[in-house]
């Protein structure tokens, strides 16, 4: 349980880093353009419930719901009743589709049916960030990912650019770079969510005398 508590507070506190990690850049400040991002100098990104297994009684079992050539992984407990055991992996088997190991399998909502707006101050004068020099290397990490964007269609190239946020790189523990973007400015423009973050205990507490624990993680969350 002390575990469980410990990957929901990290993975709580992140959601913090991505989005006030810095001091507001106001326009008219100068930046020095001999400085270069480097990977040696990317922050490691904050512990998420994915990066290690929780530690947990029961051994998990691997179930694959894809195939032998294109495996779609996920894990359930393996001391499960067996009848309780096969009516969950019928259950993944059949809703599968909702679930995501690719961003290609994120195909997002039709805009007729949701779309979102940012409620942008009238009074609020668009701002251009100057932009940050990188290393070829982070540059070209960079590129191959935002490669991967514009071919599944999260992103596309804007002619006339109003507002403009540079990225900014954490290096997740397999090596990648996880891309996020500095909306500081974008956020000053927008009133302030006032929605509270969970408290961790009384996430737990909601799940005693329950049978079944279940943890599902957000894919590309900051894109």
């Amino acid at each position: 349980m002390e575990e469980i508590k410990r990957k929901l507070a990290a993975y709580l506190a992140e959601k913090r880093i991505c989005v006030d990690r810095s001091e507001v850049v106001y326009e008219g400040e100068e930046e020095d353009l001999k400085d270069q991002i480097t990977l040696e100098e990317l922050d490691l990104a904050p512990a998420k419930l994915d990066d290690l297994k929780a530690e947990v009684q029961d051994p998990l079992e691997e179930v694959n719901l894809g195939t032998e050539t294109d495996p779609k992984i996920t894990f359930i407990s393996g001391s499960l009743e067996p009848c309780l055991h096969d009516k969950i992996i019928t259950i993944l088997h059949e809703y599968k589709d909702c679930f995501a190991w690719d961003y290609s399998e994120m195909p997002g909502l039709d805009r007729n049916l949701v779309e979102h707006k940012l409620p942008i101050r009238p009074d609020f004068k668009p701002f251009k960030q100057p932009p940050k020099r990188m290393s070829p290397e982070v540059t070209l990490k960079v590129k191959e990912e935002i490669e991967r964007l514009l071919k599944v269609g999260f992103i596309r190239t804007s002619r006339y650019v109003e507002w403009l946020s540079n990225v900014v790189l954490v290096v997740k523990k397999n090596g990648k770079l996880r891309i996020c973007v500095d909306f500081k400015n974008l956020n000053l423009a927008t009133p302030k969510d006032e929605y509270p973050m969970p408290i961790v205990d009384l996430l737990v507490d909601g799940a005693a005398r329950h049978r079944i624990l279940s943890f599902m993680d957000g894919h590309s969350g900051y894109n």
